[in-house]
């Protein structure tokens, strides 16, 4: 099946594109014809055109997807590969957590909590039309006071919810904050865990340069993993640029203590003082 994108709209209006769904047989006045997968007994439809993969990683792959019956909206779709022992754990966690989470304006909704084919699970949610935070700062210079206040404030509020529901999200980055509609959402719950009280986490999970150094020691409890990875999240926001060091990846946990461990914490100039 094939579905046809007028785009013209899509650029004229700042709208998500109007869909002509179809089996098409001839595309000579057309746009852009996306191929697509249809998944049985539901609306949505899934793209397998490689420019609409939106992420990969080790714990599967997101790509854009579309509603039949419902024009006005992109959706994204993480998808998992259910002959993939990794992909299907990574999965089945994610499914638990993101089952418990009430709606809140700054984390990223799930449409659709679970679809299953014989060969793959699909998340359905919400597709950002603003990109990463990562993407964002990757096209521009750090963001504004105005922007930091935002995004603090967009941040807390989603976080709040799921300090309330008793989870850690575990891999806090920029990659995993989006924006919609010049809103702050926290994204991918892959990593994530519910906290029972007086339980801890111990498991190394999640981006090196954004873990809390007392993980690697001791391990460490709850959302204190959270805060530490927030804190390095907002200070490359602020400054382009990871606290305690100037690399940008790590070959070894090792080389990351060591430079955590003999530097001090710098605040370059160039900021508000009261930020």
């Amino acid at each position: 099946m094939y579905i046809i994108l007028l785009q013209s709209v899509w650029k004229e209006r700042s709208v998500s594109p109007a869909l002509i769904l179809c089996r098409c047989k001839s595309i000579v006045q057309m746009k852009r014809v996306v191929r697509v997968k249809a998944l049985s007994d539901t609306p949505y439809l899934i793209s397998e055109e490689a420019a609409d993969v939106i992420g990969k990683g080790s714990y599967g792959k997101v790509v854009r997807a579309y509603n039949r019956t419902d024009a006005s909206k992109l959706y994204a779709v993480k998808v998992f590969e259910l002959n993939s022992l990794k992909e299907h754990r990574s999965g089945l966690q994610e499914l638990s957590i993101v089952g418990k989470l009430p709606r809140n304006p700054n984390l990223v909704h799930y449409e659709k909590i679970k679809l299953t084919s014989k060969n793959c699970m699909y998340l359905v949610m919400e597709e950002c039309n603003g990109g990463t935070l990562s993407q964002l700062l990757a096209r521009s210079e750090s963001l504004t006071d105005s922007e930091i206040c935002q995004f603090v404030s967009d941040f807390v509020n989603g976080y709040r919810c799921l300090y309330e529901c008793g989870i850690v999200h575990r891999d806090i980055k920029t990659d995993n904050v989006l924006l919609h509609d010049g809103r702050y959402k926290i994204a991918d719950f892959g990593l994530s865990k519910i906290m029972q009280e007086r339980s801890k986490t111990t498991s190394i999970r999640g981006s090196p340069v954004f873990l809390a150094p007392e993980l690697f020691h001791k391990g460490t409890s709850g959302s204190k993993l959270d805060v530490y990875s927030f804190g390095v999240t907002l200070y490359y926001a602020c400054y382009k640029r990871y606290p305690y060091t100037s690399r940008l990846r790590y070959v070894s946990m090792e080389e990351l203590l060591a430079d955590i461990n003999r530097s001090e914490l710098m605040l370059p100039t160039g900021r508000s003082d009261w930020l």
